[in-house]
C-alpha cells in the first residue's frame, strides 16, 4: 500500500487546520492582546498533530464485515 493519500490527506487537513488556528487568534487578539503569540504556537503545533490523526483515521483500510474463507 502506497502511503501517498495518507500524505496528501495530512497536507490538505494540516492547511485546514492552520487557517482554522489562525482564525482563532485574531478573534482571541482583542482579549489577550499579549499572549497571541503563545496561543498560536499551542495552536500550530497541536493542528499538526491533530491533522496526521484524523488522515491517519480517514486513510485506515477498512476491515470488511463478510468472513473470510480459510483455505486448508
Amino acid at each position: 500500500m502506497s502511503s501517498l493519500p495518507l500524505m496528501c490527506v495530512y497536507a490538505v487537513v494540516s492547511v485546514l487546520l492552520q487557517a482554522a488556528a489562525i482564525g482563532v487568534v485574531f478573534l482571541l487578539e482583542p482579549m489577550i492582546g499579549g499572549w497571541t503569540g503563545s496561543a498560536f504556537m499551542a495552536l500550530f503545533l497541536l493542528a499538526f498533530w491533530l491533522a496526521w490523526a484524523i488522515a491517519v483515521r480517514l486513510t485506515a483500510p477498512r476491515s470488511s464485515s463478510a468472513p473470510q474463507a480459510t483455505r486448508a
